[in-house]
């Protein structure tokens, strides 16, 4: 399982929302699809937000939202290190697949594709407050035990 960002995807807009690419990648298998187009640092503030309530307080289940689209990534922890992540259309229920992930593979990957995010905008010289929400949030993730 990975999360996929395109570095060469990345624009802002005159409103200042930088959109780019974002998908989860599993069985082979991209979510919602392959090169999926979307406000790729609102999406990722919102996962890296997510994951920190689900540790910081040993939930046992998450949603993880697209922005653009009805498609989630709902995640069921098995047991204290190993996550089900499904992988639905919500306004249908329609399930595209599951995988098991443990844990800290998952933030980990999360890691990584906010690190490619916030690299990508600063080379190219994107500001935003978003921008300043992924590396506040990823850093405050990397802290978990």
């Amino acid at each position: 399982m990975r999360i996929v960002t395109n570095p060469h995807s990345y624009a802002q807009s005159s409103s200042g929302t930088i959109s780019g690419t974002i998908w989860i990648e599993a069985e082979s298998r991209g979510f919602p699809e392959s090169q999926w187009s979307d406000l790729v640092l609102g999406v990722l503030n919102m996962w890296l937000g997510n994951m920190d309530n689900f540790i910081t307080k040993n939930l046992e289940q998450e949603r993880l939202l697209f922005m653009d689209g009805p498609f989630e990534i709902r995640i069921l922890r098995k047991d204290k290190q190993l996550l089900l992540l499904s992988f639905v259309k919500n306004d249908t229920n329609e399930e595209w697949g599951t995988c098991e992930v443990s844990l800290s593979a998952f933030i980990d990957a999360l890691l990584k594709a906010s690190a490619v995010a916030v690299e990508t905008c600063r080379k190219k010289d994107f500001t935003s407050r978003d921008l300043a929400y992924v590396v506040a949030l990823s850093d405050k993730l990397s802290r978990h035990p």
